[in-house]
C-alpha cells in the first residue's frame, strides 16, 4: 500500500564532524550509508579544526564520488537543493562503465564499489527485468542500491529504476530525459561483490556488448 503512494526520493546521510572519522574505522555500516547517499551534509565543522573537517571531507568524497556534499552548523541548511530532483536520481555523466573502490576502513575486509553502466540502445523492458531479478536472486544482499533512468523499447518516454537490496521500487515514467543525460544509465553501489560480475551478467543477459575489462592500478575498470 505505502507503494502505491510514496515513492523514495534522496537518500541524505549526515556525517559528524568530531565523530565522523572513528565511526567509519570502526562501523562498516555506517560506510554503507555514506556510500549509498545522494546528498551528505557534514555537520559541527565549527567544532574542530579546518584540516579536521577538509580531512574527512575528502574521506567522505572517497566512498562516494557522485554526491554533493554540504557543511551545516547549527543545522542551518538551504533545503531547496537537498530536496530538489534535477539530478533525477542519477544526476552523473558516466563513461561506458566506471568503477570506484574504497575500503570500508581498518578492520573490515569488504569493500564498498560503484559501477556504472551506460546502454547505448533502448533495453527490451522483459530483459531488463530479467536480468535485475536474476541479479537480486543471486546478489541481493550485496547490491546496496540500484538507480538511474532507462529507455526501453516501444517507449517514447525513460524509466527510473531503483531498487535497495531485495526491494525494487516499480517503475516511474518520466516526462522526458533530465538535462544532461541522453541515454541509459544504471549505477550499482555494491558490497563486498565485484563489480566485473555485474558487466558479465549484463554481458549474458544480451544488454552489453561482449568486451573484455582490464584493471588499472587505481582501482579503476573501463569498458569501452
Amino acid at each position: 500500500m505505502l507503494l502505491r503512494g510514496y515513492r523514495l526520493g534522496h537518500v541524505v546521510t549526515t556525517v559528524d564532524a568530531v565523530t565522523g572519522a572513528a565511526t567509519l574505522d570502526h562501523h562498516g555500516e555506517a560506510v554503507r550509508q555514506v556510500a549509498i547517499a545522494d546528498r551528505l551534509l557534514l555537520t559541527k565543522p565549527d567544532l574542530v579544526e579546518k584540516e579536521r573537517s577538509d580531512a574527512l571531507r575528502r574521506r567522505v568524497r572517497d566512498l562516494n564520488s557522485r554526491a554533493p556534499i554540504w557543511f551545516v552548523s547549527h543545522g542551518e541548511v538551504d533545503p531547496q537543493p537537498i530536496l530538489a530532483e534535477e539530478e533525477a536520481l542519477v544526476g552523473i555523466e558516466p563513461p561506458a562503465v566506471s568503477q570506484d573502490r574504497a575500503s570500508l576502513g581498518p578492520g573490515h575486509a569488504q569493500r564498498i564499489a560503484t559501477i556504472s553502466l551506460e546502454f547505448p540502445q533502448p533495453l527490451p523492458y522483459a530483459g531488463l527485468r530479467e536480468w535485475l531479478g536474476d541479479l537480486v536472486g543471486a546478489h541481493g544482499e550485496q547490491l546496496l542500491r540500484v538507480k538511474g533512468i532507462v529507455a526501453v523499447q516501444g517507449q517514447d518516454r525513460p524509466i527510473v529504476v531503483h531498487g535497495v537490496q531485495h526491494l525494487f521500487h516499480p517503475p516511474r515514467q518520466l516526462a522526458s530525459w533530465p538535462a544532461g543525460l541522453a541515454r541509459s544509465t544504471l549505477v550499482f553501489i555494491l558490497d563486498g561483490l565485484d563489480p566485473s560480475a555485474i558487466v558479465d551478467s549484463a554481458v549474458s543477459a544480451g544488454l552489453l556488448p561482449n568486451k573484455t575489462i582490464s584493471q588499472r592500478e587505481e582501482m579503476t575498470h573501463e569498458h569501452r
